[in-house]
């Protein structure tokens, strides 16, 4: 009974083990949004339906426009309300050589709202 309770305990621990490494890796904004494939660009519309399952009086409508670079990093990220007449605005995103985000930025109707420049310090080796 013993050898049984320590190979259940022992079990789940080597599986998280064996999973660890693999979820080290780094994961591109592409992948962490749920997709697969070299994406470009996502458009997501929305369409409200009647109780019949036809279209309403608003139709379909923009609700957001996402853009990757070919690397797989958001380079845009703009969300529409209103009926997709309005933008909440559009982020911008850029990316150093490694591949860390650098510099934010947040433009209402063409007019920068925010500028974030992100500093990464990595540990030095040796």
């Amino acid at each position: 009974m013993l050898i049984r309770k320590v190979i259940l305990i022992g079990a789940p621990a080597l599986v998280l083990c064996s999973i660890l490494p693999v979820s080290a890796q780094k994961l591109m904004d592409r992948q962490l949004d749920g997709l697969k494939g070299r994406v470009m660009a996502v458009r997501i519309e929305v369409a409200h339906l009647a109780k019949d399952g036809t279209p309403d009086e608003n139709g379909r409508w923009l609700s957001r426009l996402v853009s990757y670079d070919a690397n797989g990093h958001k380079t845009e990220d703009e969300t529409f309300y209103a009926f997709g007449g309005l933008s909440y605005g559009k982020h911008t995103y850029s990316y150093d050589s490694s591949g860390n985000l650098v510099v934010e930025t947040h433009e209402i109707n063409g007019n920068l709202q925010d500028y974030v420049q992100v500093q990464c310090q990595r540990p030095a080796f040796g």
